[in-house]
């Protein structure tokens, strides 16, 4: 039995490794492919959805909403009431966000860059390393199955006027050898402007300062000496550069007039991966690269400047994987090892009105290090148990900022989980889960004085956050269901208090709860598809008493029919109600508007190699936002066109 059990296991990770860039790949997985901690956004879907970055994609899925930050252009999720910097993002298995403040603008990643994205809420994978408080999404890149395989997309988009607003060119190339194999991915995307709906409360629907360009380019080069090794060099690039949309009301939101000049960012790997009789040995090698300028200017003429920040941040990190299905019998072990190290040089510099130039500057960096142990547990032929935990060790190496004088501090924290997963039948399953996370603090809560109406506290703690889980899920005939109830408590949460002399820091000093239930409903046969998502979160605060900053509740609906052979139909419905807004100038909170979206397209199958796809987004171009003061695009109209060789 222990043979066939290896044996299985390795025949497994070969099949999958036909099929997709598993080594990209981190989860936790038995013999039969089986992921027990996340769910997969497939390459299918991604080409279908007519949304063109990850944001869109993970806010149809249960649990998880999209946050649109107005004030900075910047678009991330939340998973279950966490914030994007309380959430581990990879690409490729390789950690990706801005060390400074642990976030990172979801729109500039294209869907069209990936192959698929793994999701995993509050249980997942302890070989992640640290800072997964929230849950983890890990975007995998494409890899070749074909001799020499191709595609050409080209996508243009127009406003309610029919006045073109912005155009996508993507071209990607692949070939798979017997010893080799190769993938380049090329993207381009230019948005002149994109405009309000025609309900919103404005004089001008166009809206000033929103374009947008970005050049995104990634390739990958793997090498198959034999059966049991590969080896993998990455690099992904993104050249960006995008506009800041004012406030519509300057009694809500404070006004600001930017610009994003650069805005880019280069991430490099190595991957390497040996399997043997019963175990296998995965190493990896990387470096994030972010920089980006803001530009700040008087008013919206954008002619006079008040100063400009450059951010130049990079990661350079490494990690060593071990798995074992031979030494226990009936257990499938893994242990890992990472370290990297954060670095953040920031350059702030202010023009008075005066013409007095001021210039603060803050050069940080961190050694971030972690452990971890993994255990799938086939107790019976139905039940696994799966054990597993990580310690996680930070210290401020530098700290050199001319805004105050702080002190270094380290943190640590122990991240331990245990899940039960029976199967009643082949297809019928129940888990129970039980997992601690952590947050370490980020540079930004620990050493900023945003600019000098904070006091910097190097004293913070780590976030503790304990996730509760029951789900069951089950297929019958058609019909697929997942539920699932959650239930989350976070100790020594970072809030901002305002302290007696008027200023702001960061401290430990608030509990929160998170509670709520996730549930999908899906049918499927050859000529007709639909579902539907539901995801209601309720968050208690002991700093914030009743204040939802998300929707209480989140509905998602869609359908595909197929009238005839080569035509497909999709329509989709997003709701969304309770939950506030924060008015930035008086620091109240307003009851936001409930949001309705209704998107259709219609995609004609020309042949094997050409089809065409024309959609709506908006249809009924409805009037909504996500931060107070800045409304989100009307109607708009899209034309896309696929060309495969």
């Amino acid at each position: 039995m222990k043979k066939l059990f290896v044996l299985s296991c390795i025949a497994s990770s070969v099949l999958l490794a036909q099929s997709s860039f598993t080594l990209g790949e981190i989860s936790i997985q038995d013999n039969n492919g089986v992921k027990y901690d996340t769910n997969k956004i497939t390459s299918q879907t991604l080409e279908n959805s007519a949304s063109k970055d990850i944001s869109e994609v993970l806010d149809k899925t249960t649990g998880i909403t999209l946050v649109n930050r107005g004030g900075r252009v910047e678009k991330s999720v939340n998973i279950r009431g966490f914030d994007s910097n309380r959430i581990g993002m990879f690409l490729d298995g390789i950690p990706i966000y801005v060390p400074y403040d642990g976030q990172f603008d979801y729109s500039r990643i294209l869907t069209t860059q990936l192959d698929s994205i793994d999701i995993a809420k509050g249980f997942s994978s302890s070989l992640y390393g640290s800072n997964t408080l929230g849950g983890v999404i890990n975007l995998v890149s494409k890899k070749p199955t074909k001799e020499f395989e191709g595609s050409f997309t080209t996508q243009i988009n127009a406003d309610s006027d029919w006045e073109k607003s912005s155009n996508m060119y993507n071209i990607y190339l692949g070939s798979k050898k017997e010893k080799y194999y190769y993938q380049v991915n090329a993207t381009l995307e230019d948005r002149e402007h994109w405009t309000l709906s025609n309900d919103a409360d404005v004089n001008d629907y166009k809206r000033e300062n929103s374009d947008t360009k970005q050049k995104a380019v990634s390739a990958k080069v793997g090498f198959t000496p034999d059966d049991t090794s590969e080896y993998v060099f990455g690099y992904s690039y993104m050249d960006s550069q995008k506009g800041q949309p004012p406030t519509i009301d300057p009694t809500i939101s404070n006004e600001k007039y930017w610009k994003w000049p650069v805005w880019d960012t280069r991430t490099m790997y190595f991957i390497a991966n040996k399997n043997y009789t019963d175990s296998s040995v995965k190493f990896k090698l990387y470096r994030n690269d972010y920089e980006y300028k803001t530009d700040y200017y008087k008013d919206e003429t954008y002619s006079t400047s008040k100063g400009f920040y450059d951010s130049d941040d990079n990661t350079k990190g490494t990690a060593l994987e071990y798995t074992n299905f031979g030494l226990l019998d009936n257990h499938i072990l893994k242990t890992a090892i990472s370290y990297k190290k954060d670095s953040h040089i920031g350059t702030e510099t202010n023009i008075n009105k005066k013409g007095k130039i001021s210039t603060t500057k803050e050069d940080l960096a961190d050694h971030v290090y972690s452990i971890a142990f993994e255990d799938i547990f086939f107790a019976t032929e139905k039940l696994k148990v799966i054990t597993s935990a990580s310690y996680d060790y930070t210290r401020a190496s530098r700290v050199d900022t001319t805004a105050t004088e702080v002190e270094k501090k380290s943190n640590n924290a122990f991240n331990p989980q245990i899940g039960f997963f029976y199967d009643i039948s082949k297809n019928q399953q129940v888990s129970l889960k039980a997992s601690r996370k952590s947050h370490l603090p980020t540079m930004k809560e620990r050493y900023s004085d945003k600019k000098g109406k904070a006091i910097p506290n190097p004293e913070l703690d780590p976030e503790i956050a304990t996730h509760y889980e029951v789900a069951h899920k089950i297929k019958v005939n058609n019909f697929t269901f997942n539920n699932a109830l959650f239930y989350t408590k976070v100790k020594d949460a970072i809030i901002n208090k305002t302290l007696d002399n008027g200023k702001r820091q960061e401290q430990n000093s608030a509990d929160e709860r998170y509670k709520g239930i996730e549930t999908s409903i899906n049918y499927q046969t050859n000529l007709f598809s639909t579902g539907l998502n539901y995801t209601y979160t309720n968050i208690k605060k002991d700093s914030e008493d009743e204040v939802e900053k998300l929707p209480k509740h989140q509905f998602y609906i869609y359908a595909n029919y197929k009238p005839v052979k080569n035509v497909i139909l999709e329509a989709n419905y997003t709701y969304k109600k309770d939950f506030y807004l924060e008015n930035e100038v008086s620091r109240d909170y307003v009851k936001a508007s409930n949001i309705s979206l209704t998107n259709f397209n219609a995609k004609y199958i020309y042949s094997k190699t050409l089809s065409f796809k024309i959609g709506i987004e908006n249809l009924f171009d409805k009037n909504y936002e996500y931060d107070l003061g800045y409304p989100e695009k009307g109607r708009e109209f899209y034309a896309s066109l696929k060309y495969n060789f």
